[in-house]
Order: C-alpha cells, then sequence, then structure tokens
C-alpha cells in the first residue's frame, strides 16, 4: 500500500471547520494558505454574525452600500439581480 502524499489542513473559519485535503503533489502549501487566506476574507467581510463586518454594519445603518468595496457593491449587485430575475424560476 502506498503512503497518502499531499497536504491536509482543517481551518476553524465561518463558525465551522473547513477541511482541505490536496492530492496533488504539485501543489504547494503556498496554495492552501490563499485558500485560507480566502476564506478568512470572506467571513470577515460577508459575515452577520461578526458585527463588525461590513455587512452586519451595512445592516445596522452604520454604513451605505457607498461606503463597500466594489467586491461588496458587485456582490449585492448580483444578489439584487437575481432577486428580480431568478435564472429559470418562471414568474407566470
Amino acid at each position: 500500500m502506498e503512503a497518502m502524499t499531499g497536504l491536509r489542513h482543517v481551518e476553524l473559519v465561518m463558525g465551522t471547520a473547513v477541511s482541505i485535503d490536496v492530492r496533488d503533489d504539485s501543489v504547494g502549501p503556498g496554495a492552501v494558505e490563499e485558500v485560507v487566506a480566502w476564506l478568512h476574507h470572506v467571513d470577515d467581510t460577508y459575515s452577520t454574525y461578526q458585527m463588525t463586518s461590513p455587512i452586519s454594519r451595512l445592516g445596522l445603518g452604520e454604513l451605505s452600500v457607498d461606503d463597500m468595496t466594489d467586491e461588496v457593491r458587485d456582490v449585492l449587485a448580483q444578489c439584487e439581480a437575481m432577486r428580480i430575475e431568478p435564472f429559470g424560476a418562471g414568474t407566470a
């Protein structure tokens, strides 16, 4: 039996444990670090449980849409577009 290679990592983020299991030896630990950083960015930006996140502050009225980053404004615009015209959902 061949020993398992690759990388394994568990990160506590977004109120849960996220498991990362990379089985490609050509992927270095830097890729896992990038994924972990992105997960924390998403949590820090969009969490409705962290009162200091931009989304929480927007919901509380402390910030406006104009105060959001381009990234957040783009996500909000996409959400609004889907709310108005859901993909494949008939309105008839």
